[in-house]
């Protein structure tokens, strides 16, 4: 997750990578394409600047340019991936070299009607990038509606466990891939904003590359779900709320699942039917995809675990 080789980190460069983390059909083909362009445009004017080595010809606008770029790149493939608290530098600062591939393309000598062709097609291309990008983020809102319900139904001061199941999500045919991060992953997050609520799910906060960190012992993740010191990987396998109440003190008063209970493994199915088995289904999406469970009052053989939770107002709650 942190600190890619030399190797990968090219292969992201060459490729443009960071146009194409809405993973449409415009981003795959379209952002290799404009890479492609600009540092053809690169070795281009440096082969004309080596060409015209020693003689009067040299541009130093275009020695400056490729300057630039050559140390941009530099800068971009040595700077440390985790560094002050921040981590995954790298996919940000590959960008920079193309900022400088910009100017020497346009120090190219080009006719003034191709100088007006590419950027027409610059254009076009803005516009694809811009449009994939748009209907993908149009998609994940559209998805993130139940959350709204949910929030209605989980009292203020509450505890919530996300178990997420499936965090790709569901794409139209034609852009069915799922972009290159997960929109699902940290959704449940937002019922922290109201409410004084407490979604009991950090996996940053157990990492070293974290400014911040669990108080010892009280890894919520580690006693949830059995994940081991600094581990990265964020698959489930164990939840074990029991053993995480009884550790912590601290009541798991709702548990909400993302994603259909049929999309996971069969072993995590179990896991999610056993941990779930002493709450109350509250809500459920029509497709099922989407399930809020509360907690049952005095379902433990062991000290009562506290809850801060609020209780429920007259409000009705749905059918499930």
């Amino acid at each position: 997750m942190f600190g890619a080789p030399l190797e990968e980190r090219l292969k992201s460069f060459v490729i443009l990578s960071p146009l194409n983390l809405q993973h449409t059909p415009m981003d795959r083909y379209l952002a290799p394409a404009l890479a492609a362009a600009i540092l053809a445009s690169v070795l281009l004017l440096a082969l004309r600047c080596a060409m015209a080595l020693g003689s009067r010809r040299a541009d130093t606008r275009s020695w400056a340019a490729l300057l630039l770029f050559a140390s941009l790149l530099a800068l971009a493939l040595a700077f440390p991936d985790t560094m002050g608290g921040g981590w995954t530098h790298y996919r940000r600062m590959q960008m920079f070299p193309y900022f400088a591939g910009l100017l020497c393309m346009a120090c190219l000598p080009l006719p003034a009607s191709a100088r007006r062709a590419m950027a027409a097609l610059a254009v076009v291309v803005s516009l694809a990038l811009m449009a994939g990008g748009t209907w993908r983020q149009y998609r994940i809102k559209q998805q993130l509606a139940p959350l709204a319900e949910v929030e209605q139904l989980v009292p203020p001061h509450c505890t919530v466990l996300p178990l997420v199941l499936d965090d790709g999500g569901a794409w139209a045919t034609g852009m069915s891939l799922p972009p290159k991060y997960r929109p699902f992953f940290q959704a449940a997050s937002r019922l922290e904003l109201r409410g004084d609520r407490v979604a009991l799910f950090n996996y940053l906060a157990r990492l070293q590359v974290y400014p911040v960190h669990f108080v010892p012992g009280q890894d919520t993740q580690a006693l949830l779900f059995h994940w081991r010191p600094q581990q990265e990987a964020t698959d489930l396998a164990r939840i074990d709320i029991a053993g995480y109440e009884q550790a912590s003190g601290q009541a798991v008063d709702y548990v909400l699942q993302w994603g259909a209970l049929a999309s996971a493994p069969a072993p995590l199915q179990a896991e999610v039917l056993r941990a779930t088995a002493s709450y109350t289904p509250v809500y459920a999406t029509p497709d099922g995809k989407v399930r809020l469970f509360r907690r049952n009052a005095a379902r433990a053989s062991y000290a009562t675990p506290r809850s801060r939770c609020t209780a429920l107002d007259s409000r009705s709650l749905p059918t499930v």
